[in-house]
């Protein structure tokens, strides 16, 4: 590797370093605050639902049928700009497939209650 790529990498993994840091500190004090302010703090240990690992999920599998489908119209069309079929039909399942979560989600939410 050459050094623009290693810097690279190196700047990438202090950003997400830092970040995770700021997260966490920040939440802290955040919850120290609130614990000061005479809230109860039983209310941080709740049960969490992890809708957010359901949502990537559905989203990754929409990217993914989009990407079969913009080979798919690669291969049948033989456009002048292939990239623009991938982008396009990765976009459109991905987004589709978004909003298919949120209406899922949704409906767990209100079963959950």
């Amino acid at each position: 590797m050459d050094f623009g790529t290693t810097l690279s990498y190196v700047s990438l993994y202090l950003v997400s370093l830092a970040i995770f840091y700021y997260y966490y500190t920040t939440r802290n004090k955040e919850r120290m605050a609130i614990i000061e302010l005479g809230a109860n703090p039983d209310m941080f240990n709740s049960e969490e639902k992890y809708y957010i690992f359901f949502i990537i999920g559905l989203v990754a599998i929409g990217v993914a049928v989009g990407l079969v489908v913009g080979l798919y119209l690669n291969m049948l069309v033989k456009p002048l700009n292939q990239s623009i079929i991938y982008m396009a039909s990765m976009l459109l399942f991905g987004g589709a497939s978004m909003i298919a979560a949120f209406f899922l989600v949704l409906k767990r939410m209100k079963k959950d209650l």
